[in-house]
């Protein structure tokens, strides 16, 4: 089994102890059927430490299969892991609604809402073009994001992702055609 990072690559109780009350990772691990029996993971928990390790982390399926098993979160190989990653992405999904949930669309200044709408393009390693865009519209008064979606290569900006509210004032860096 290949060594894991010296590099520290958990920062997951930081993150758990951000997470609403009331969210049910294990529940909803099982909802969306990320985590169906424990084979080699034991919880949707320790399914959602792996995903972040290897995704948003960096670290290879090598390295995030050899650090579970040092840890004692999983013993999985990294052919494994990734079967098992592929599974999470409702999981994630939901996850990431009931982090934005929170947000309010209530106006704060006085009947206007003031929001900046934009998106930024992710591509894979070694890729030639954008292979996903994510697009956001921030609430500046909630301070928050009212709406998060994350779209192919070919969906393009547009000021209508995310629901309006009366009175919003949407901003925006591109030119809508007519």
């Amino acid at each position: 089994m290949p060594e894991a990072s010296a590099a520290p690559i958990d920062h997951f109780p930081a993150f758990l102890a951000r997470l609403p009350a009331g969210l049910d990772l294990e529940a909803l691990a099982r909802e969306t059927k990320a985590f169906q029996r424990p084979r080699g993971v034991r919880s949707g928990t320790d399914l959602l430490r792996l995903a972040l390790a290897w995704g948003p982390g960096g670290y290879s399926l090598q390295q995030v299969a050899a650090w579970a098993g040092e840890q004692g979160i999983a013993e999985i190989t990294d052919e494994a892991l990734i079967q098992r990653l592929h599974g999470t992405v409702p999981f994630l999904h939901a996850v990431t609604s009931h982090l934005l949930m929170p947000m309010t669309p209530v106006p704060c200044w006085h009947g206007r809402v003031l929001r900046i709408s934009d998106s930024t393009s992710l591509s894979k390693q070694a890729s030639q073009g954008t292979d996903w865009r994510l697009h956001g519209v921030y609430d500046l008064a909630c301070g928050g994001f009212t709406h998060l979606e994350l779209t192919d290569g070919h969906g393009g900006e547009a000021l209508d992702r995310g629901t309006p509210v009366a009175g919003e004032v949407r901003v925006t860096d591109h030119r809508m055609m007519p």
